[in-house]
């Protein structure tokens, strides 16, 4: 797991309790999170969250999305499942992450292109700022970053470098 994006969310992200998905999320493969979630946050009345989980089968902190209701309180999985004795239970695992808006989430996959606002952000960072508290001030680096000769623009991801028009001036 990227350090960066764990501190991030260690500050600016909220703690979801797992529990049951309700009968209308329709359920996705493991590794389908991101569309399966984007598709149920547009058809239902969940809202989809992004951020980090602890993989129930390893431990590891992974990038992960889930849905979450009008309380924002609870995470509701529809790709990992915990079946005890033929009933499912809520999937025994942690979720830490942010609440993002369907719409906003529409407009970053349509202009870059990517799944994941959090590990693609600087993708699209003119659309990822507007979703993600203070994302500028802890992913768009000071002086000291690469810059864009065309427009002055740093950001600098754990392994790679955009700037704002798209060139990979630096």
């Amino acid at each position: 797991m990227n350090p960066t994006i764990l501190k991030y969310l260690t500050k600016y992200g909220k703690v979801y309790k797992s529990k049951v998905c309700p009968q209308n999320i329709k359920r996705g493969e493991v590794g389908d999170c991101f569309d399966t979630c984007t598709v149920n946050a547009l058809k239902t009345e969940y809202y989809y969250v992004e951020g980090m989980a602890r993989d129930p089968r390893n431990g590891e902190w992974i990038l992960h999305a889930w849905l979450t209701d009008v309380k924002d309180k609870h995470a509701y999985d529809p790709t990992w499942r915990n079946v005890v004795e033929g009933k499912e239970k809520p999937v025994p695992t942690e979720y830490i992450g942010i609440t993002i808006s369907i719409e906003k989430l529409a407009k970053f996959l349509r202009e870059s292109g990517y799944k994941s606002v959090i590990a693609n952000g600087w993708r699209a960072p003119h659309i990822a700022k507007e979703m993600l508290p203070s994302y500028e001030k802890e992913f768009i680096k000071g002086e000291k970053a690469p810059r864009c000769e065309v427009c002055k623009f740093s950001l600098v991801d754990s392994t790679q470098a955009i700037c704002n028009c798209g060139k990979y001036s630096w």
